[in-house]
């Protein structure tokens, strides 16, 4: 399968701003209709289905009923609840960690995670599919962002010797 072609078009939007005015029209999953179109669906988080799966639905709202929509409040003011941190105790058990973080958004973790890890950034190598949130976040330290061809370990290299 030529991939060049995608990769191209990647690095030409590479920190253009993102925006969409397609509507969604079902719940994303496998298929999903975007402007009253079905499509198969893989550009979004999800394409395995789980937003849909009956006992995932079922156990959100059984959540929903116990803890509601929200915490109502950030968790550092006021704390947290138990899912979040069981979640937290498996993943940590899971990466043999000490410790482990849940963000309910993706985008918010990147940006945390490189705002507490910028002042040790000289430059950021950063594969060329990435998620836009990771390309976004990866400006944030101001230092230079190298991009490199996703799965080429030697436009890895060549992006590595950039940076010395």
């Amino acid at each position: 399968m030529k991939t060049e072609g995608l990769g191209r078009f990647l690095a030409a939007r590479l920190f253009l701003p993102m925006r969409s005015y397609s509507l969604m029209l079902s719940a994303p999953g496998p298929e999903t209709v975007i402007d009253g179109v079905s499509y198969l669906y893989f550009g979004g988080t999800g394409y395995l289905g789980l937003a849909t799966h009956p006992e995932v639905v079922e156990a959100g709202c059984e959540a929903l009923r116990k803890y509601g929509v929200h915490s109502a409040t950030s968790r550092g003011r006021f704390g947290t609840n138990p899912p979040v941190l069981e979640v937290e105790r498996r993943a940590a058990e899971f990466f043999g960690t000490e410790d482990a973080f849940y963000f309910g958004s993706g985008y918010a973790a990147n940006h945390i995670l490189v705002s507490a890890t910028a002042d040790r950034m000289e430059a950021v190598l950063l594969d060329e599919s990435s998620h836009y949130c990771v390309q976004e976040a990866a400006r944030l330290p101001g230092v230079p962002v190298i991009p490199f061809r996703h799965g080429d370990p030697d436009d890895l290299r060549r992006a590595a010797s950039c940076t010395q």
